[in-house]
């Protein structure tokens, strides 16, 4: 019986500072196209430093909601296309819009063991794959790109 009022005595003494407070947050929205005008279709956007991210939508667009108030590093990727970064300062209760990101296409080639023969496909118009070396990518500056 005299454990409830210190209980209540103990509660109501917590100071305030140790009760969470909620983070002031925003959000940031944007377009992802090709540097063809052409939108990207679930390019991945991630916040660097943070769980939160997304994918943009069929027309290039995203929206990321619920983003610390602050500046951050928006990191956008998408299959066959040179990543791309933009800082970007997100302002409590309001939405950020970021400019379009165009992303380029990067040269992409096949890996394949090199001291395997190349082979003939028929079934894709006739050509021959061809392996490429390490000393031949790296030449060309691609085997960086290629593994990362």
């Amino acid at each position: 019986m005299k454990i409830l009022p210190l209980l209540a005595v103990l509660v109501l003494a917590t100071p305030a500072f140790l009760v969470a407070q909620p983070t002031a947050t925003g959000s940031i929205s944007g377009r992802i196209l090709t540097s063809g005008g052409e939108p990207l279709n679930h390019a991945l956007i991630r916040i660097v430093g943070t769980p939160r991210g997304g994918y943009s939508r069929a027309d290039g667009t995203f929206l990321l909601s619920r983003v610390p108030v602050g500046t951050w590093e928006l990191w956008v990727v998408y299959v066959g296309m040179k990543e791309q970064r933009r800082l970007v300062t997100v302002v409590q209760d309001s939405m950020t819009a970021v400019d379009s990101l165009s992303l380029t296409p990067v040269a992409m080639v096949p890996c394949f063991p090199a001291n395997s023969p190349p082979t003939h496909r028929p079934d894709i118009g006739g050509g021959t794959i061809r392996r490429y070396t390490r000393d031949e990518m790296l030449r060309v500056g691609i085997y960086e790109r290629v593994l990362r």
